[in-house]
């Protein structure tokens, strides 16, 4: 089990592994996504040409639940263009909000009707 990338999708993977990174390591493809997305505790949303992908994973807290954009790769464009079907099927499942976590560049292009919430930060506590 060391892919989960659709056919045609595989250039994909690489920048998906990239962005992992960039999160600070906190997961591993193969040991922490792959199988996630095995199980269905994410979920791939890729575009039809291969341009794009989202992986989202529903969360639960105890007044709603929410589906988190987790991983996302490919064209701008083409992510945006999943949007709109990735929240038609979060309202399917219950999903009552969308989060994400981004750079900061990410606001200029995330659309007037988000909301900015707060501040991530990270810090090592290794010396």
């Amino acid at each position: 089990m060391t892919s989960f990338v659709p056919r045609g999708q595989s250039f994909l993977q690489p920048r998906l592994e990239a962005a992992l990174l960039r999160a600070g390591s906190t997961h591993d493809w193969v040991r922490d996504v792959v199988p996630r997305l095995c199980d269905g505790r994410a979920q791939w949303h890729g575009t039809q040409d291969g341009r794009g992908a989202i992986v989202t994973e529903l969360l639960d807290y105890p007044n709603y639940r929410v589906v988190n954009y987790w991983l996302a790769a490919g064209e701008l464009a083409a992510c945006r263009s999943l949007v709109p079907g990735i929240e038609a099927w979060a309202r399917g499942e219950g999903c009552v909000r969308a989060i994400g976590l981004g750079r900061p560049g990410f606001r200029r292009i995330l659309g007037d009707d988000v909301d900015v919430v707060g501040l991530a930060f990270s810090k090592s506590l290794v010396p």
